[in-house]
């Protein structure tokens, strides 16, 4: 469906609104900052990474990331590429003591990284932002009665196999001449078909060390890493409540996630190049290399680079060095499945407290190897990710 853009004229006087209710609550104001996409979308009709810049007299769109597609899509009559927030300072040398910004959006990070160019005192305009659009203008009213024109009545209709292979039929009944006549409607065909499964989660519980600026802030703490089965030799790391300390301050930053990691003869690699912790309070570059023996030690180095000068300067970074060491877990490839334990082992699967029909299929659906189980089996196959259908659940196991 191709982009209907917001018209210039709609653009326009939502910024003479907004003009209009910033001199009547604030006389002496000078200058608005936003930089939610919500906000930005809403006063020049492109959702792009950037910030607003809005005076008395002007208005400006200063674009970091896809300037092409903000030019393609808006209406707003200045947009300008920006490479850094000095870019801001330069367009307009004479800030005012007090900006206004959404302090409801606006993070402490983006704060800091605004003031390093722009020296200004915050205020508040949330209050401002919100009763400009409880009040729609015409336009917006037709868009909303456009976006109620499609009613439909839905049908699903399907198969699911016993190995969990799903055959879907999903007919959409687009009523044409709504609410006068339901029985004329124009069907719109949607087909589905799937195999279920659960991916394999599998525990490494361990020691962790941190050290930042030379100086070990954590040392043997206990700490557990997760890695989860994406595809035949591609995971997901996870180190779940990361934390540092600084100046005798605990920063809880969240979760260390890694997609995509690669595992290759014992040996793991994979990396993120903007991965948000504390809240958006901290950016960083994350590295993850180690290895994992057969017996499943695992030895992890996990370089986080914290981005000092998040998103002007890239390669400004503060070293956070990570190491782990632990052991795979004696549930290694464990999951469970209707009751049962199903554990990839070396060229089998192990199949524990369980009775009925177990199904080994490989990942393009084929029957790899099938049991009837009275307690635990164990099911020959050759090394690769597989599909084991126990009753009523499907998951997914490897195999070396």
């Amino acid at each position: 469906m191709p982009h209907t853009a917001v018209p210039a004229a709609e653009l326009a006087a939502r910024l003479e609104n907004l003009r209009r209710a910033m001199s009547a609550a604030h006389p002496d104001w000078g200058m608005i900052l936003l930089d939610s996409k919500i906000d930005l979308y809403y006063f020049t009709g492109t959702m792009q990474e950037g910030a607003l810049v809005i005076t008395p007299d002007e208005a400006a769109l200063f674009v970091r990331h896809s300037y092409e597609c903000a030019v393609r899509d808006s209406s707003f009559a200045d947009i300008r590429p920006l490479g850094s927030f000095r870019g801001i300072a330069s367009a307009f040398p004479h800030i005012p003591e007090t900006v206004y910004v959404a302090t409801r959006t606006m993070t402490l990070q983006k704060l800091a990284m605004l003031q390093k160019y722009l020296p200004f005192a915050p205020a508040s305009i949330d209050s401002i932002l919100g009763g400009l659009r409880t009040v729609k203008s015409a336009y917006e009213l037709e868009c909303m009665r456009h976006a109620g024109k499609i009613h439909a009545k839905v049908d699903l209709v399907g198969t699911e196999t016993a190995e969990g292979a799903m055959d879907l039929a999903i007919t959409v009944g687009w009523y044409t001449d709504y609410p006068e006549d339901l029985e004329a409607t124009t069907p719109i065909n949607v087909t589905f078909k799937g195999q279920k499964y659960d991916s394999v989660v599998t525990e490494y519980p361990g020691k962790l060390d941190v050290e930042m600026l030379s100086e070990m802030i954590v040392s043997g703490q206990d700490a557990k890493v997760y890695l989860q089965t994406i595809d035949e030799g591609v995971y997901m790391f996870k180190l779940p409540d990361f934390r540092i300390t600084i100046n005798e301050t605990e920063l809880p930053c969240g979760d260390i996630v890694v997609e995509g990691v690669t595992r290759k003869d014992g040996k793991l690699s994979g990396s993120v190049n903007d991965l948000s912790l504390a809240g958006g309070k901290i950016h960083a570059k994350v590295d993850l290399a180690g290895t994992e023996t057969a017996e499943g030690a695992m030895d992890l180095t996990i370089t986080v680079g914290w981005y000092t000068d998040y998103p002007d300067d890239l390669s400004a970074t503060t070293p956070i060095n990570v190491t782990f060491k632990g052991q795979r877990d004696a549930g290694v490839n464990v999951v469970e499945a209707s009751g049962a334990v199903v554990r990839g082992a070396e060229g089998a699967i192990a199949v524990e407290g369980f009775a009925g029909r177990v199904n080994v299929y490989t990942v393009d659906g084929r029957l790899a190897a099938s049991a009837q189980v009275d307690g635990e089996a164990t099911l020959t196959v050759a090394a690769g990710l597989y599909v084991v259908r126990a009753g009523e659940k499907a998951v997914k196991v490897v195999v070396k």
